[in-house]
């Protein structure tokens, strides 16, 4: 198992240099196919899950098929008319059938997610209350020619519902930093039935560093998906670029998700944010971010239905009204890293000086807390 602790090829997320995306995609995964070809038998100890058996043999060749599913996708796609890229990427995700195969789903149950929104108009605050209408904190409203821009997992004009399990998370996400902050508002979010299921596409870092103690399904899993997460992840570039390549698959990616939605399949996808990292914080893994797709509005208003009634938020409160206003508990309990939801409150989060603190006690964790009072309300 000494290949895969440490190896180079395993760590994520990747940002290309001077190559194009298509070129910088099609080097890795040859990388990635060349590098499990010549891991120990040992590592992959056969399996026996839902009736069939799992051997490296049939990791090598189900991954063979993702690769070049997405290689095709890439070749062919085309801003103005990307269905054949979709089909191609849809062809192998549907040759590999990976929901029958592995179980990739993560669990939304007692899990509670952060939505943040900056520079908000004042003209959106109900002038009586002073307050902030809950859906001013959901995706943009399906309506034509709506102000959804191009992002990860979503293109212009089809918007999707961002959140992340951490408001450090929302914070790094919407590239703020203390002096832009303005009329900033936050909320949190929990899914109202416990079945809801996201597409696990988190970098795991963990799974491979404790290769030894990770179960056999979880490495088949996690390796057989490296293709997609590889791709998921991939750090822009060219922040000026509306159309930006690495979000290429991830935007193909998106739209087999929507068909897995409307068979109750996956809800949404869970996935690894590019922005933070050991610079950041000590455990960057336990920081992700959930991206959920719109199908149709409502009858009553212009947001998603699905969401709309799956989805519980707390009333938007201005972020900066308590980020201050707290005051970090440096005495305060640790958390209990196996609480579901709660893991990334055991990390140390570094400032600026070089110090670092338990993100439970941090502004950020101080204002988690606040949320966590507030009542849950359905759409």
């Amino acid at each position: 198992m000494k290949e895969l602790i440490g190896n180079e090829i395993l760590k994520l997320p990747k940002e290309r240099k001077n190559e194009y995306i298509i070129e910088f995609v099609s080097r890795t995964l040859k990388e990635y196919e060349t590098f499990l070809d010549g891991v120990d038998e040992n590592t992959f100890i056969a399996f026996e899950f839902n009736g069939m058996r799992y051997t490296k043999e049939l990791l090598i060749n189900l991954v063979s098929i993702l690769c070049n599913g997405i290689n095709e996708a890439l070749s062919l796609h085309s801003y103005e008319s990307p269905y054949p890229a979709f089909v191609a990427l849809k062809q192998s995700l549907d040759e590999v059938d990976l929901i029958d195969k592995i179980d990739f789903k993560l669990s939304t149950s007692g899990r509670y997610f952060y939505r943040m929104r900056n520079n908000v108009p004042t003209s959106e605050i109900n002038k009586e209350t002073q307050k902030l209408p809950i859906e001013s904190l959901l995706h943009h409203p399906i309506v034509f020619e709506n102000k959804a821009g191009y992002e990860r997992f979503s293109i212009k004009h089809i918007p999707a519902l961002y959140l992340s399990n951490s408001l450090y998370g929302c914070y790094l996400e919407l590239g703020l930093k203390p002096n832009n902050i303005n009329n900033c508002y936050i909320s949190m979010a929990e899914f109202e039935s416990p079945n809801i299921r996201l597409f696990d596409l988190r970098v795991r870092n963990e799974i491979i560093e404790n290769i030894y103690n990770a179960n056999f399904q979880e490495k088949f899993a996690y390796l057989l998906m490296y293709p997609l997460i590889f791709t998921c992840s991939i750090i822009k570039t060219d922040t000026d670029d509306e159309k930006k390549p690495e979000y290429i698959i991830p935007q193909l990616f998106i739209e087999w998700i929507k068909e897995q939605n409307n068979n109750i399949n996956f809800f949404g996808i869970a996935y690894s944010s590019t922005k933070i990292n050991q610079t950041n914080v000590d455990k960057p893994s336990l920081f992700y971010n959930v991206v959920i797709p719109t199908i149709k509005p409502t009858d009553k208003h212009d947001y998603c239905e699905v969401i709309c009634d799956n989805l519980r938020l707390t009333e938007p409160i201005r972020f900066l009204d308590h980020f201050f206003r707290t005051k970090p508990d440096i005495n305060g309990c640790f958390f209990d890293s196996n609480i579901p939801g709660k893991e990334h409150l055991n990390s140390n989060i570094y400032n600026t000086n070089d110090n670092n603190i338990l993100y439970e006690a941090s502004g950020f964790g101080n204002v988690e807390k606040v949320l966590d009072k507030q009542k849950l309300n359905n759409l």
